[in-house]
């Protein structure tokens, strides 16, 4: 397939608009602070913006246009679990004491339990899932490059990804969420157009509907054209809880709402944030729709992960196509420079200043120097796995430190917000329990069809608080007042 230039032209001029942009942030960096979380100064409406296109990602759009190709319109409901899961966090986070001082969930925890043992593990756990991610986000863009026309998308991945880690590198948080708020603004306006499109081309839903009925008849799911069903409800809430769980624990996000200028703008970001986020979600499900009954062969060939690109090539085939499908290329390289970041801020505040230099610094700039250093440590790692390992691969070790962070860090942070009796001892044995279950799922012990970070989540609950009912006089649980920050 020959590059449409458009394309080409599209793709070259916004990866040098990231580097311009890494370039004139990476200036205003002048300790780790700025670079970790912007010296927590930054605007409701940027974090807001920021946090959406963290968590919106190229597997929200690429994901869920593949997912409704397959079920149809039930996946409505999945982009919901972003917006109750961030209701949630800005419900939670009062019981946070001090958490505008932290710089990671996991700093919360040495506070809150006391000792190392506690806050190091789960930041370990995150850290890993983070660099796993980001590695992950090679395949999602071989996929897209693939519908674009690239005959060697691994080598163009590359090169995107290289610009991705240095950007992050050179330009730390405040260039992930300027470049995050450009992307999701191209987002939102392209789908927007893609949308008209698509619906005028296809006399709107009913006509979809009738013309996939007509098309494709009974090779249909039964509730394909159903908001929610019987059948559809298992599924759904299978996907959904574990993205609720991370909502609440993930480091992606806690970065972007620890750098708001106080609790109360930054519930503000968590509650606009996650109801954008579902707003979004909805028009990928009607573009896998479309897909389906345009490209009926994908779900043959197993190639339905092209769903997306193959409708923006056929609605948007000009100049604004291309622009569009860099908006999901950016969307994708969003959640791969927001890991990145996240992964770094694990590294200087629960490793580096907890184990190497207890009296660092964040105001410094040798510290500014060692965040950059962690940064481009982790970008290395993660194209290391990337390219190392097979599409396949890669991906099932993203699932499964996701799986172990959610099964070892879900109930530690959770439950020592919302009760006061969890102590050290009780929680240290809740993770080892949780990561425990994980590790027995991988090995096939599985309980049905049960994910395995929920069945995991369950026995962590279940052994910190019987562990720290029964130590209660040896082990007093460390209380902090749940006040406003």
């Amino acid at each position: 397939m020959q590059i449409p230039s458009s394309f080409l032209i599209a793709l070259i001029v916004y990866l040098l608009m990231l580097l311009a942009i890494g370039i004139i942030a990476g200036r205003r960096n002048k300790n780790a602070s700025d670079y970790l979380v912007g010296s927590k100064s930054l605007p409701t409406w940027l974090l807001v913006l920021t946090l959406t296109a963290t968590m919106f990602g190229g597997g929200m759009f690429v994901g869920r246009a593949q997912l409704a190709y397959k079920g149809g319109l039930s996946y409505v409901f999945f982009g919901a679990s972003c917006f109750i899961g961030y209701v949630l966090t800005a419900l939670m986070l009062p019981k946070m004491k001090g958490f505008m001082k932290y710089t990671t969930v996991t700093e919360y925890l040495g506070a809150r339990y006391g000792g190392k043992f506690i806050r190091t593990s789960c930041a370990m756990l995150s850290l890993i899932a983070l660099v796993g991610l980001c590695a992950v986000q090679v395949n999602s863009l071989v996929s897209i490059l693939t519908v674009m026309g690239f005959g060697d998308p691994r080598l163009i991945a590359f090169f995107c990804m290289l610009v991705i880690v240095a950007l992050t590198v050179f330009g730390g948080f405040l260039a992930v969420t300027a470049t995050d708020a450009v992307q999701i603004i191209i987002v939102m306006v392209g789908t927007v157009i893609l949308l008209f499109a698509t619906m005028g081309q296809n006399g709107g839903i009913s006509g979809l509907f009738s013309a996939l009925q007509a098309a494709q008849g009974d090779t249909l799911p039964n509730d394909y054209f159903k908001l929610m069903s019987k059948e559809a409800f298992g599924p759904l809430a299978a996907l959904m809880l574990p993205s609720i769980m991370y909502m609440l624990i993930g480091q992606d996000g806690y970065q972007r709402l620890m750098s708001a200028k106080n609790l109360k703008e930054s519930r503000k970001t968590a509650v606009i944030a996650g109801l954008l986020m579902w707003i979004i979600a909805i028009p990928p499900v009607i573009f896998g729709m479309v897909g389906r009954l345009d490209f009926p062969e994908l779900e043959a060939a197993g190639t339905t992960a092209t769903t997306l690109g193959l409708v923006i090539m056929k609605y948007m085939p000009g100049l604004l196509g291309g622009i569009l499908l860099c908006a999901v290329l950016s969307a994708i390289l969003s959640t791969g420079d927001s890991c990145l970041s996240a992964a770094g801020s694990h590294f200087i505040t629960d490793i580096y200043c907890v184990y190497i230099d207890k009296n660092a610094d964040l105001s410094s700039k040798k510290m500014l120097k060692v965040s950059r250093l962690a940064s481009l440590a982790g970008g290395i790692i993660a194209m290391l796995l990337a390219f190392a390992f097979k599409g396949g691969t890669i991906t099932g070790y993203c699932v499964y430190c996701y799986d172990i962070y959610i099964g070892g860090a879900f109930v530690p942070i959770v439950l020592g917000c919302l009760w006061k009796k969890a102590n050290r001892i009780g929680t240290s044995c809740g993770i080892v329990a949780g990561c425990a279950v994980v590790i027995a799922g991988l090995m096939g012990w599985k309980i049905g069809s049960i994910s395995m970070d929920v069945t995991a989540s369950v026995a962590a609950l279940l052994v910190t608080v019987i562990i720290s009912l029964a130590t209660q006089k040896t082990c007093p649980p460390i209380n902090i007042d749940a006040e406003s920050n």
